[in-house]
Formats: structure tokens, C-alpha cells, sequence
């Protein structure tokens, strides 16, 4: 079974965010630890890590984040209807 490199991208760059979402906490440690981009937004649910450690109440990880750069994003109530 062959992962295309697309997918493969995308998991990579979602580990983080999944992490927090899954509990993980360990592996989002150590990711943040090796240099993980609190601010890299996740392909799958457009979530920042930090958002990601709000919905999901990991408020353990909200100051670690913000203590590596990671800064809230204000959006618009409307910015979800904007076409892509």
C-alpha cells in the first residue's frame, strides 16, 4: 500500500495539533521540545495548536505554547463562509 506524498504531508504537518487533540501528551512535549511551529496551522481542521489546546480544553499546554511564540488569532465571526 503506497502513501501519496500529499497525504504524507499532511500527516506530517498535522502531528502536532493531533497530539493535543488526542492527548498525547508525551509526543506534543517532544515535538514542541524539537522544534514544532506553535503557529503552523493544521491542513485538516485549520486549527493552530494552541486552538487545538483551547477546544479541546489542554489547558496544560496553553501556556506552554504561548511560552514558544505560539499568539492568538483574531478572526471575523463570518471568516468560515469566505470561499477558499
Amino acid at each position: 500500500h503506497r502513501v501519496d506524498r500529499r497525504q504524507r504531508q499532511m500527516c506530517i504537518r498535522d502531528r502536532l495539533v493531533a497530539s493535543l487533540i488526542h492527548g498525547h501528551d508525551a509526543i506534543a512535549h517532544y515535538l514542541l521540545a524539537h522544534g514544532a511551529d506553535p503557529m503552523l496551522r493544521s491542513d485538516f481542521d485549520d486549527m493552530t495548536p494552541l486552538e487545538a489546546a483551547r477546544r479541546y480544553r489542554r489547558t496544560e499546554f496553553i501556556a506552554v505554547l504561548q511560552a514558544q511564540g505560539a499568539k492568538e488569532e483574531r478572526k471575523p465571526f463570518w471568516w468560515r463562509w469566505l470561499p477558499v
